[in-house]
C-alpha cells in the first residue's frame, strides 16, 4: 500500500487483514462503516434454533447512544426486520418502534453463511430518513462490511483449525511416544521430559497415589533423586493438594476469588523460587490416580494450559494401565481380593456378597475338582501306503493326465511320456531282425555254418532289442497302481522337459487306510500312554471332531521349531471319510487323566521352577 493511501483505504486493508480478537474486530468494522455511512449505532444479530434472533454485538458499547433506551429501540427494530433482510438481501426503511422517541432510518443487509450456519444480519442506523437514491450506496457499504465478517470467521476459523490440529498432533506424537515405552516409570520420564521441552518448564513431576497418599514417581532430566528430600515431599503435598480437590490448581490464580485452594503451592513457589506452577490430575475413568505439576519462570497461556490439560486426559489411563502392568501378580491379586472383600463385608450389596460367595466355591473347584485334562498338539494326516511313480526310461513328458489331490482309479492314466525316439528304435529294431533273419537263410543256402550261426545270433540280439523297446513303448504311460489319490506330482509346467530314467514323478497314496501323526512336546510326553483317546479337529473343519486312538510313541525325540518333540502315530476308529486327504492338519487333543483346573493351569510355571530352581 501506499503511503499516501486515503485513510478510508488504509482502514479497509487493515478490516480485510484483521486477525485479532472479536471484541476489538467489532468496533473497529462499526467506526469504518459509521465513518462511510454516517451511522450512529448497529448490531449485528444471528437467527438461534428455536427461530428467535439474538445480538452477537451492539455498537456502541459505551456512550450515549450505548443507553438502554436507543439500544431496546435498535434491537427491537433489527428483530422485526431481520427475517426480511435475510430475505431480500437487504433493505431500508423508517426506524419506528412503539414506545421509543427518535427516528432515522434502519439499514440492513444478509451475513452470507455457509452451509447448516444460522442467518445472520447487519443492521445500522442513520440518524435522517434517507430516500430509497440515498440508502442504496450506503447498503452497498453495508454489503463490503457483511463480506469482511465472512472473511473474518473464515480466517478465525481457519486459524482455531490449524491450532486444533497442531494441539491434537502434537498429542497423538506424546501419546505414540508412550506407548512404545513398557515400564511405567520409563513412560512417566519420557512424559515429564517431552512437556518440559516443548512447554520450557524449569521442572515436570508426576506423581502417583499410593495408599491414599502421593509419591513422586518420576521427575524432568533427573535419572535419580533422593525420595526422603525435603523438596521431594514439598513436592508431593502440593500434589495431594491437587489430588484432594481432584481439581487443576494454577499459582497464581488468574481469578480472585472461587477458585481451588493453593496454599501448598504457593509454599512450593516461596521455597524452591518457582514464579507459576500447575498441577493437573490424571484420570482414568473420572478417578485421579495421579497429578503432573509443572513449574516455569513465565506465566501459562490458556492455549498453552488447553494442551497441558488435553494431555493429562488422554496419558491418564495409559499411565494407569502401565502402573498395574508393572506390578508383580501378587500384588494386583491383592487389591483385587480386597475390592472384593469390601463388597462383601459391607452392611448393604446382597448381590455383592452372593457373588464373593460364589467366587470362594469357584476358587475351591479351581483348587480341588479333578477335571479332563488334555494335551494339546498339532498333528498331520499320513497315509499308510504310498507308491512312486518313477520314468522308466530317458525322455520328455508328452502329457499330465492328473494333478495332485485328484483322486484316481486303479489303471487310470496319469502321465504320458513322448514314445516317438521308442517307435523310431522299433522301426529299427524290427527292421535289423528281419535283416539278420535273411542273411541267416542265405547263409543256409549257401551251406556257411559260421556266416548261419553269426547271422542267427544277430537276429536274435534284434529280436530282444525289440521286445525291450515295445516293453519300454507300454509303460510310456504311467497308470495308478490302485485307488487312491495323488500327492506328489504336479508336473503341468514341465511339458516337454527331458526326464531320467528313475527319477521320481508322481506319487499315489490309499485313501482307504489313512494315520494320523502327532507331535507331543517333550514336557507332555510322558503324559501320554499308548491307546489314549485322541479328538481330532481338521484346520479346514474346525467343528467337527474326529475319534482317533494312539498306537505308537516314537522312543527317540526330533528337532522342529527350536523344541524337542515326540511323533506319535494314531489310528483312526471309524473309516476315514470321503473329504479326508493326507496332508491335511489341525489340533488334536489326547486325553492324559484327570487334574485339578489349579494343576492344569500352574504346571508349566511348577515345572520351570523345579527345573530353575534346586540345589
Amino acid at each position: 500500500m501506499s503511503e499516501n493511501a486515503p485513510p478510508v483505504v488504509d482502514a479497509w486493508d487493515r478490516l480485510a487483514l484483521f486477525a485479532g480478537a472479536p471484541f476489538e474486530f467489532w468496533p473497529a468494522l462499526f467506526d469504518y462503516l459509521a465513518a462511510l455511512t454516517g451511522a450512529d449505532a448497529g448490531l449485528v444479530a444471528t437467527r438461534g434454533a428455536d427461530g428467535a434472533w439474538a445480538q452477537v454485538y451492539v455498537w456502541p458499547a459505551t456512550g450515549p447512544q450505548a443507553e438502554a433506551g436507543p439500544r431496546e429501540a435498535l434491537r427491537r427494530a433489527a428483530a422485526e426486520a431481520a427475517d426480511a433482510a435475510v430475505a431480500e438481501g437487504m433493505l431500508a426503511r423508517d426506524l419506528r418502534v412503539e414506545g421509543f422517541r427518535g427516528g432515522g432510518t434502519l439499514l440492513g443487509v444478509r451475513i452470507p453463511a455457509g452451509e447448516g450456519a444460522p442467518p445472520s444480519a447487519l443492521f445500522l442506523r442513520a440518524t435522517d430518513r434517507l430516500s430509497p437514491a440515498q440508502a442504496a450506496p450506503l447498503l452497498e457499504l453495508l454489503r463490503c462490511g457483511a463480506a469482511v465478517i465472512v472473511t473474518y470467521q473464515e480466517r478465525l476459523r481457519s486459524a482455531q483449525s490449524a491450532a486444533d490440529a497442531a494441539r491434537f498432533g502434537a498429542v497423538l506424537d506424546l501419546l505414540a511416544a508412550l506407548r512404545s515405552e513398557k515400564k511405567f516409570v520409563a513412560a512417566a520420564m519420557r512424559l515429564c521430559n517431552e512437556i518440559a521441552g516443548r512447554y520450557g518448564c524449569d521442572r515436570v513431576s508426576l506423581g502417583w497415589t499410593h495408599k491414599q497418599y502421593v509419591r513422586l514417581k518420576a521427575v524432568s532430566h533427573a535419572e535419580h533423586f533422593e525420595k526422603r528430600m525435603a523438596a521431594v515431599r514439598q513436592v508431593e503435598t502440593a500434589m495431594e493438594e491437587a489430588l484432594d480437590q481432584d481439581e487443576e490448581i494454577l499459582w497464581p490464580a488468574a481469578g480472585s476469588d472461587g477458585g481451588p485452594i493453593a496454599r501448598e503451592h504457593e509454599a512450593l513457589a516461596r521455597e524452591q523460587g518457582a514464579r507459576y506452577l500447575v498441577s493437573l490430575p490424571l484420570r482414568r475413568e473420572n478417578t485421579a490416580e495421579g497429578v503432573l505439576t509443572c513449574e516455569r519462570a513465565q506465566p501459562f497461556h490458556e492455549a498453552e494450559l488447553a494442551h497441558l490439560r488435553l494431555i493429562a486426559d488422554r496419558t491418564g489411563a495409559l499411565l494407569s494401565d502401565l502402573h498395574n502392568r508393572d506390578r508383580w501378580f501378587g500384588a494386583r491379586w491383592a487389591d483385587a481380593a480386597k475390592r472384593w472383600a469390601g463388597r462383601a463385608l459391607e452392611p448393604r450389596h446382597t448381590g455383592a456378597k452372593l457373588l464373593a460367595a460364589a467366587g470362594t466355591l469357584a476358587l475351591a473347584l479351581f483348587l480341588f475338582l479333578p477335571v479332563p485334562f488334555r494335551v494339546q498338539t498339532p498333528f498331520v494326516v499320513r497315509p499308510k501306503s504310498t507308491v512312486y511313480l518313477p520314468a522308466p526310461f530317458d525322455g520328455f513328458i508328452a502329457e499330465v493326465l492328473a494333478e495332485p489331490g485328484e483322486r484316481v482309479a486303479a489303471g487310470q492314466p496319469l502321465l504320458r511320456l513322448d514314445p516317438r525316439e521308442l517307435l523310431l528304435e522299433e522301426a529299427a529294431a524290427l527292421a535289423d531282425q528281419e535283416r539278420y533273419l535273411r542273411e541267416s537263410e542265405k547263409a543256409r543256402a549257401e551251406g556257411a555254418l559260421a556266416a548261419l550261426r553269426i547271422a542267427a545270433a544277430q537276429a536274435e540280439q534284434a529280436r530282444v532289442r525289440l521286445e525291450l523297446t515295445r516293453h519300454r513303448l507300454a509303460q510310456a504311460v504311467l497308470t495308478a497302481p490302485f485307488e487312491g489319490v495323488l500327492i506328489e506330482g504336479d508336473l503341468r509346467e514341465r511339458v516337454g522337459a527331458p526326464v531320467r530314467q528313475g527319477d521320481s514323478m508322481m506319487r499315489v497314496a490309499r485313501l482307504d487306510a489313512l494315520d494320523v501323526e502327532i507331535e507331543i512336546d517333550q514336557r507332555d510326553v510322558h503324559e501320554v500312554r499308548v491307546g489314549a483317546p485322541v479328538r481330532l479337529a481338521f484346520a479346514g473343519r474346525p467343528g467337527l471332531r474326529v475319534a482317533a486312538a494312539v498306537e505308537q510313541v516314537e522312543p527317540l525325540a526330533q528337532t522342529r521349531e527350536r523344541r524337542n518333540i515326540f511323533p506319535a502315530r494314531c489310528r483312526l476308529l471309524d473309516p476315514p471319510a470321503d473329504w479326508m486327504r493326507p496332508g491335511m492338519t489341525g489340533l488334536g487333543k489326547v486325553d492324559a487323566g484327570r487334574h485339578s483346573p489349579a494343576w492344569i493351569v500352574t504346571r508349566r510355571t511348577a515345572d520351570f521352577l523345579r527345573l530353575h530352581v534346586w540345589w
